[in-house]
C-alpha cells in the first residue's frame, strides 16, 4: 500500500491540463490535447522511463523546477512539441530512489540524481477536438538498447499521426 501511495504521489505534482497556446482562452471544441506515456517498474529499485513535455512551439510548459504537465491543450493544427526522455536505468539503488523523487518535479536540485535524458522535437499535426497520446516502447519491456522513439497516436481512432510503432507492439496505446 505505501507504494501504490508513493508513485501515485510522485505524479500528483503533473495532474491537470497545462495551457500550450499564447492568447486568450480558445473554445474547447478548437484545441487538441496531448500527454505522454510513462512507464514506471515499481520494486528495488524502481526503475522508471517516461517522455516530458517541455515545451510547445515557444511556449515552455515544464521544467524540473516547476514540474512536468500530464496533458497538455493546444491550438489544432501543426505543432512543435519538444520533449525530454528521462529514465534512471544505469542507476545504483540510492542513485534510483533518489531519482524517483525528482519524476515531475517533485525534488528539486539533487544533483546527479536527475537520471539520463535526452531531447526530442515532434512536428505534428493535431486535430480540433482530439484527444492523443505520446508513446514508446520502453527498454524495460522491450529489451532493446538506445533510445526509443516515440510515436504520437489519436487516442479515439489509434491513428498514428506521427512515428512508427515498432512490430512487437499490438496496440498502438498500450504497453504490455
Amino acid at each position: 500500500m505505501k507504494r501504490i501511495l508513493f508513485v501515485l504521489a510522485l505524479f500528483l505534482g503533473g495532474c491537470g491540463t497545462t495551457k500550450g497556446y499564447h492568447g486568450s482562452p480558445v473554445d474547447d471544441g478548437e484545441l487538441s490535447k496531448i500527454s505522454a506515456y510513462y512507464y514506471i517498474k515499481v520494486g528495488l529499485p524502481s526503475r522508471y522511463e517516461m517522455f516530458s513535455l517541455l515545451k510547445v512551439n515557444d511556449m515552455q510548459v515544464g521544467s524540473a523546477k516547476n514540474g512536468y504537465p500530464t496533458e497538455v491543450s493546444v491550438r489544432a493544427g501543426q505543432n512543435l512539441f519538444t520533449l525530454e526522455y528521462r529514465n534512471n536505468l544505469d542507476q545504483s539503488i540510492l542513485g534510483a530512489a533518489a531519482s524517483a523523487g525528482v519524476i515531475n518535479g517533485a525534488v528539486i536540485g539533487v544533483p546527479g540524481y536527475f537520471g539520463n535524458s535526452n531531447v526530442f522535437t515532434l512536428d505534428v499535426e493535431l486535430k480540433a477536438g482530439r484527444s492523443y497520446k505520446i508513446m514508446f516502447n520502453p527498454a524495460l519491456k522491450s529489451k532493446v538498447e538506445g533510445l526509443p522513439l516515440p510515436w504520437v497516436v489519436d487516442i479515439d481512432s489509434k491513428e498514428i499521426v506521427y512515428g512508427k510503432v515498432p512490430g512487437s507492439v499490438l496496440d498502438p496505446l498500450k504497453i504490455e
